[in-house]
């Protein structure tokens, strides 16, 4: 409702208009990558083996529960899988 009455629906709906028009070939990610993949997210992710074609995947990690707003629905897991990724580089 915020994007409507604020008149910038544009910037919520982008993705989606995006997803089918032209074909996307992102660059390759070289920097150690962690991905936590949430249950309850609208979106599925591509399946982990089309993803690690161009990104470093060092860590996927499938959540138990939690959605798009992982951070804010779920805080402790996420703050756990965010602090679990990092300490693998201590």
């Amino acid at each position: 409702m915020t994007y409507l009455v604020s008149g910038n629906v544009q910037s919520g709906i982008w993705m989606y208009s995006g997803l089918g028009a032209t074909s996307f070939s992102p660059a390759p990610i070289a920097v150690p990558t962690g991905f936590a993949e949430f249950p309850a997210e609208f979106m599925p992710p591509a399946p982990r083996t089309a993803v690690e074609k161009s990104v470093n995947i060092v860590r996927w990690t499938k959540m138990p529960k939690g959605g798009h707003f992982a951070a804010w629905e779920q805080p402790e897991l996420f703050a756990q899988e965010v602090g679990e990724f990092f300490r693998e580089f201590h």
